[in-house]
């Protein structure tokens, strides 16, 4: 995994590395698709009962693995709404 050459490199400066892995997430992402048809599908999973995690949910996953001790590493953050069922 990319994240734990990373670690290696890095864990000896200090440096923590974290994979955050959400599922669907709500964002304006499709009001900057230019393919129709792209945009219609990813429209429609907007639209859907499970549309996705709020962006703000992912920002507070980052937020929390950011802002542990400096000891603790998050090794992986993987998220997705409730209702998603993909």
């Amino acid at each position: 995994m990319a994240s734990e050459t990373i670690r290696e490199l890095a864990a000896p400066h200090g440096v923590r590395a974290t994979v955050i892995a959400p599922g669907y997430a709500a964002t304006e992402l499709s009001s900057h698709i230019t393919d129709p048809g792209v945009q219609a599908s990813h429209q429609a999973a907007e639209a859907a009962p499970e549309g996705g995690l709020p962006a703000d949910d992912v920002t507070e996953a980052i937020r929390y693995a950011c802002h542990r001790p400096r000891n603790v590493r998050v090794r992986e953050i993987v998220l997705a709404d409730t209702a998603q069922t993909v």
